[in-house]
């Protein structure tokens, strides 16, 4: 009885320990279309991949640019809403979204050092 005792109490503290350490949208990966909020700007395609709390943005990752913690966030039926800053070679990107079911949007602001923004807009689907 004592084992048993012991076990629940080793499964609850392992997946406490899950929540607190790895976040809901872990192991997802998303393709998204990336768009500059202007008039006559053209969107491209991108890949959003979430794991081990990290995001790694599949363009950045190929200027050399390292995945960033993210936070995730959900409120009863409302959707997952999340938020990642990654560090670029003098500038930020701040990435937030939300996901409903498998679909994601977004924004992101791209700050440079000298106070300039640029915001950028996404969409997307989970990727199968």
């Amino acid at each position: 009885m004592m084992r048993l005792l012991l076990a629940v109490v080793i499964a609850a503290g392992l997946a406490q320990a899950h929540h607190w350490f790895f976040q809901p949208m872990d192991g997802s990966a998303w393709d998204v279309r990336v768009k500059k909020e202007s008039l006559f700007a053209f969107s491209h395609k991108d890949t959003l991949v979430f794991r081990d709390g990290r995001l790694t943005v599949a363009s950045a990752a190929k200027e050399g640019i390292a995945p960033a913690g993210y936070s995730a966030r959900r409120a009863g039926k409302a959707p997952q809403a999340w938020t990642a800053m990654l560090d670029e070679a003098g500038a930020t990107a701040r990435w937030e979204g939300t996901v409903r079911a498998d679909r994601i949007e977004g924004f992101v602001v791209r700050s440079r050092a000298d106070g300039r923004e640029t915001r950028y807009r996404f969409s997307g689907k989970r990727r199968s």
